[in-house]
């Protein structure tokens, strides 16, 4: 019954998003209900403002005024993906957990409700969409060792599982170990997952990059790297100096959105490096919901690295 219910709700979602008003559109979510003020400080900003020069700014000034802003992305490929995560999301009883069916296995999720499970894989699949500011490659991503920084429920390790020779996911808060461990239960020999947050300090919850390569015996081999880190991922480079500087066949993706100024510190750190070929997501994401939030409110969502050999 429940699936059901969604199942409406997806359908009215898309109709009230295509067809009716702005203002109906905005109030029907939670999003502006709970953050209205600033919501409307941003759109009022875009309405009065001149539309910037740079492409990609102006096509989300332009559909903010037109459409309002309903969550951080600002885009319509969002709404096409709800009734797919619908369906995605089930219940296992004998864990207690709920769980995706992706690719014709599970991915468990830590939320404790259909409703949370749901909105949540439902963002994981829609960041990325090939349209996506959150996108972290338009490449394949694919070769020897994934380190997957900020695993949380280790979505990027469960789609590429077959494209790496090994996995290490890590991830230090313990409410995600449950779901984590179960999803990748019959992959011990694979994925390691590292219960440690990553940053630029070694200490009993905290471990550096270049500690771990030396702990792991990690060589210069074929790295992809996903940093997404809450706003840390500053952290993590300053603890990957020699990481950055000896390892030849490096490709990174790096979260810069929880920041304002996380695109230019981290593309200036990288660059003094002079080895790396640095390019970024396409589009802008909007954080309505952070306290930093200031004008021009956009954000570009990653930052694609690679060593130039």
């Amino acid at each position: 019954m429940y699936k059901l219910r969604y199942l409406k709700y997806g359908l009215f979602k898309l109709l009230v998003w295509r067809f009716l008003s702005k203002e109906l559109r905005r109030k029907k979510g939670t999003a502006y209900k709970k953050y209205k003020e600033n919501i409307e400080k941003i759109e009022q900003y875009i309405s009065a403002g001149k539309l910037p020069d740079e492409r990609d700014a102006r096509e989300v000034y332009k559909f903010v005024r037109k459409k309002g802003l309903e969550t951080v992305f600002p885009y319509d490929f969002i709404h096409k993906y709800f009734i797919k995560a619908v369906l995605a999301i089930k219940y296992d009883s004998e864990s207690g957990m709920y769980y995706a069916k992706r690719k014709g296995r599970r991915l468990y999720l830590k939320h404790d409700s259909f409703e949370k499970a749901l909105n949540y894989y439902w963002s994981l699949i829609y960041e990325q969409d090939k349209h996506s500011p959150h996108l972290y490659s338009e490449e394949k991503i694919t070769g020897h060792v994934l380190f997957d920084i900020g695993g949380a429920e280790g979505f990027l390790s469960f789609d590429h599982i077959d494209d790496f020779e090994h996995i290490y996911i890590f991830e230090g808060d313990p409410s995600w170990f449950p779901a984590l461990k179960k999803t990748f239960e019959d992959y011990s020999g694979k994925v390691t997952i590292i219960e440690k947050y990553v940053g630029d300090s070694n200490a009993e919850n905290y471990l550096t990059i270049d500690q771990f390569c030396n702990n792991y015996n990690i060589n210069d081999v074929e790295i992809f790297a996903k940093i997404d880190v809450e706003g840390e991922e500053m952290s993590v480079i300053k603890g990957a100096k020699l990481f950055l500087a000896q390892y030849n066949r490096l490709k990174m993706a790096i979260c810069t959105y929880h920041k304002q100024e996380d695109e230019y510190e981290i593309r200036t750190e990288l660059e003094q490096y002079n080895r790396f070929k640095i390019s970024h997501s396409n589009g802008y994401m909007i954080m309505y919901y952070m306290n930093d939030i200031r004008e021009p409110y956009l954000r570009r969502g990653v930052l694609r690295i690679k060593t130039q050999i």
